[in-house]
């Protein structure tokens, strides 16, 4: 019994060292755990063109619900077979965080000329002329953290990439967001690239570069503890079809203008707070380590006779 209180305590030191080892290793500079969609392609760019992309998405407190329609020209007289590439979750470096990275999507479908559901991991089959392909998708934005020089804020965080590619662009790339269920321009504290992007109080709007990037929106949105495995999977469906209603009218407006000012500063911390915070933090664990090794440790008593 007291060999295995003595193991007990030596296993509760060390996982408290590496607690605080871990603490105290600081995270890269960069916009991290932000909700990230990525523009699919098929992975033949030698072969077929994509002829066309309208991108809409729905942004909500928390996460953003995004969906594609891609035309694909195949040219030729004989049908090609690719697989689709559609990362999921990546690390790519960006001129103004360094790098941004993303959690893992909650949900994603792909269909097939509007009417078949096709599995993301099989090769699609794109016959001479044009192949329709529509994707959706679920990112959750709840968890963002921005990252500079060691100092660090958080708030919602949603990216849509465009990765550099080598397919022939014959149609306009398109990107449009609305803001949904009271989220405002007011909410929002930055829009990246905000050279491209313009804006009104609920809309964004995009076209990117023929070489693509990285529409971010960095906004006041839904608490890090949001579940949304509880709150928004059960309800994809319901989601998808709202995004299927999405008015493009809205989009072709002269309200749009450049976004507002951004605001991609970080809280600096006080290094008294900082001090005090990890003293409030790790005095129950000494204690705790302390009053376990004073009990495996402590010398028997001698028994009187």
């Amino acid at each position: 019994m007291r060999k295995a209180l003595r193991h007990w305590a030596l296993g509760i030191v060390m996982l408290t060292a590496t607690t605080f080892t871990a603490k105290a290793q600081r995270i890269g500079d960069g916009l991290w755990n932000t909700g990230r969609a990525f523009r699919p392609a098929p992975a033949a760019t030698d072969s077929l063109v994509l002829q066309k992309q309208l991108t809409t998405i729905d942004l909500y407190l928390g996460f953003a619900v995004v969906r594609n329609e891609l035309d694909v020209l195949n040219s030729g007289k004989d049908t090609i077979t690719s697989m689709l590439t559609w990362p999921d979750s990546l690390t790519t470096p960006h001129a103004l965080f360094n790098q941004i990275g993303n959690s893992p999507s909650l949900a994603r479908k792909l269909i097939l000329h509007k009417k078949d559901t096709v599995a993301l991991d099989v090769p699609l089959r794109f016959a001479p002329g044009v192949t329709h392909l529509t994707t959706y998708e679920i990112t959750p934005n709840q968890q963002g953290i921005l990252v500079k020089e060691g100092n660090t804020r958080e708030a919602n965080a949603f990216v849509y990439t465009i990765p550099s590619s080598t397919h022939k662009k014959t149609g306009v790339q398109q990107v449009f967001v609305q803001l949904k269920a009271g989220l405002t321009m007011t909410n929002v504290l930055g829009i990246e690239p905000s050279g491209e992007a313009q804006v009104t109080m609920s809309q964004v709007k995009w076209l990117p570069a023929a070489t693509g990037g990285d529409l971010v929106i960095w906004y006041e949105g839904a608490a890090p503890d949001m579940k949304l495995e509880k709150k928004v999977l059960p309800a994809q469906d319901a989601l998808y079809q709202e995004l299927n209603a999405f008015d493009l009218m809205m989009f072709d407006s002269p309200a749009f203008k450049s976004p507002p000012k951004q605001d991609f500063s970080t809280n600096k911390k006080s290094p008294l707070l900082s001090a005090l915070y990890f003293i409030l933090f790790s005095l129950p664990w000494v204690l705790l380590v302390g009053f376990l090794a004073w009990l495996a440790f402590k010398p028997k008593k001698k028994k009187t006779s």
